[in-house]
């Protein structure tokens, strides 16, 4: 993920806009963050011990993208995606994408 772009700044807090990557030809993905927000992904990272990318992957799997969506937004090809869910469930200790989708969720919305 490349680094953040202030939009605005108040005293309650700042904006900031983050370019995740290309989904689509003419589509953008762009995150939203303020400046009191820990990453969703350092979350994910810190609650399973997950690796930056494996984190990556969880973190677009709860968004409910396919494998081959995740991969295009990584632009890498699906083979490694399924390698990093492969892992990721083994962390997890849950065996399918679901599941560990559920278990992201509850970690993002406890913080």
């Amino acid at each position: 993920m490349n680094g953040r772009t202030l939009l605005y700044n108040t005293p309650e807090g700042a904006l900031y806009a983050s370019f995740i990557g290309e989904s689509r030809p003419d589509e953008h993905l762009i995150r939203l963050s303020d400046d009191n927000s820990a990453g969703d992904e350092d979350i994910l990272r810190k609650t399973f011990d997950l690796t930056g990318r494996e984190a990556e992957v969880l973190l677009w799997i709860t968004q409910g993208k396919s494998n081959r969506d995740v991969a295009a937004i990584l632009t890498c090809s699906p083979r490694p995606v399924n390698k990093h869910l492969e892992q990721i469930f083994q962390k997890l200790r849950v065996e399918n994408r679901t599941a560990a989708a559920m278990l992201a969720m509850r970690a993002l919305t406890k913080s």
